[in-house]
């Protein structure tokens, strides 16, 4: 059972939470009619479009939606021009809204507000009719950097109340425009688990981008020794700007806190999220496509665009040892761990070994045998291999379908509001 003191703590807290507000209640005329006729799926489209449309002008107006019950929500009064704007400018659009405005106290707590106060709001929007604000008596005078334009209507009782209010009707059509049509571009609500969407959107997309830089970017910026030893890997990126890297990494995770605890986000962000998301599944899908499954004109994927001045070598062993000379006999500049990739400046077979000559530092070089001699319980080891890097007509096409995958995935993508 709970005692005395936990209920005066409730209590006490309960009080704190009160506060004198104004609650617009707004319904969608006629929607049961819409759902029966068109069904659950155009139903649903046209709360979405309904929400993607007023949310952002709560917001504008420094509002705060509480939340959302069936096809209803508690919004502000510059909705009606925004529906307005939208009905004008697309002839298809007939979503037509009621709203009730009412001021009184109420218990304001977080994600929801307790009180008379909205049952009232709703009962004044019951009597509405579509594009049409009723104002209560007690909301009449509200301090707002706009006046009301209010014509009577007369008083009517409440369901569930014995005494009578009075309300007003707000002359949206010669109001001083509140909006532009700007809105649009404003923040709209997202829930956690579409923040957690875009999140995996942007993991994903990050990890595609470093696969392009591995796989295509670091081989087109460095096929030069004054760049190959900044740039071919990112080890070495890292240590030659530890300072900037830490606080590129701090500056990432400090957006990645903000970004998942920010409850509204900007559909620009949100589409570009989107758009990068599709372009990193369509490049993978068919780079997968192009270079896995065999294709009847293989030859004309394969024809070279572009290639690579210098050859590079990527060391295949861990530990491999970098030579002074072309001799295993010669001292050991450095050691290098395998899958790191350097510039070959050349190439040459003694005797039944063959070396290639690599970058190591500004006019620095050193030796690395591409297969190790078998020894005495050790075989011969692979310990390195030179390329040279081809972009052909199959890569071109991959970039191509990735971008086309981006505009459709920006252009067609929206958060639905909550």
């Amino acid at each position: 059972m709970r005692d005395a003191g936990t209920d005066y703590s409730t209590s006490l807290h309960i009080r704190a939470s009160k506060k004198h507000i104004t609650v617009p209640f707004t319904e969608i005329e006629d929607s049961t009619r819409y759902w029966d006729k068109f069904g659950d799926i155009q139903g649903r489209l046209m709360v979405d479009r309904h929400n993607w449309l007023l949310f952002p002008v709560v917001q504008k107006f420094r509002g705060r939606i509480i939340k959302t019950i069936g096809d209803s929500i508690m919004a502000a009064i510059a909705m009606q021009q925004t529906m307005a704007a939208e009905r004008q400018s697309d002839e298809t659009f007939a979503i037509r809204i009621r709203i009730g405005i009412h001021t009184g106290d109420a218990i304001v707590e977080k994600g929801d507000v307790y009180g008379d106060i909205v049952n009232v709001a709703a009962r004044v929007e019951n009597i509405s009719k579509g594009n049409e604000i009723l104002v209560s008596h007690a909301a009449a005078y509200i301090d707002d950097q706009y006046a009301f334009i209010l014509k009577q209507k007369g008083w009517f009782v409440p369901k569930g109340k014995n005494k009578k209010l009075y309300v007003s009707t707000c002359d949206r059509e010669n109001h001083p425009l509140l909006i532009g049509r700007s809105v649009s571009s404003s923040t709209v609500p997202v829930s956690p688990r579409e923040k957690m969407t875009l999140g995996v959107f942007l993991i994903a997309t990050a990890g595609v981008l470093y696969f392009i830089y591995l796989n295509y970017l670091r081989y087109l910026i460095s096929d030069s020794e004054e760049v190959a030893l900044r740039y071919l890997n990112l080890g070495s990126i890292l240590a030659d700007y530890s300072y900037f890297a830490g606080g590129a990494g701090l500056v990432i995770l400090v957006l990645l806190i903000i970004f998942f605890r920010m409850h509204t986000l900007p559909p620009l962000l949100t589409r570009t999220i989107k758009g990068g998301f599709v372009f990193s599944a369509g490049f993978m899908l068919l780079y997968l496509i192009t270079n896995y499954i065999p294709i009847s004109y293989e030859t004309r994927w394969n024809e070279v665009i572009d290639s690579s001045t210098h050859k590079f070598l990527k060391v295949l062993e861990d530990n491999s040892s970098i030579f002074s000379e072309p001799s295993l006999e010669g001292s050991t500049l450095a050691r290098m761990p395998a899958g790191h990739v350097l510039l070959n400046t050349g190439s040459e077979e003694i005797g039944s070994l063959m070396w290639s000559r690599v970058l190591l530092g500004t006019q620095r070089y050193g030796w690395i045998v591409h297969v190790s001699p078998p020894q005495m319980g050790i075989p011969e080891k692979k310990v390195s291999s030179e390329f040279r890097f081809y972009f052909r007509y199959k890569d071109l096409y991959v970039f191509i379908t990735g971008l086309i995958c981006c505009v459709g995935g920006f252009w067609r993508f929206r958060i639905r509001p909550v």
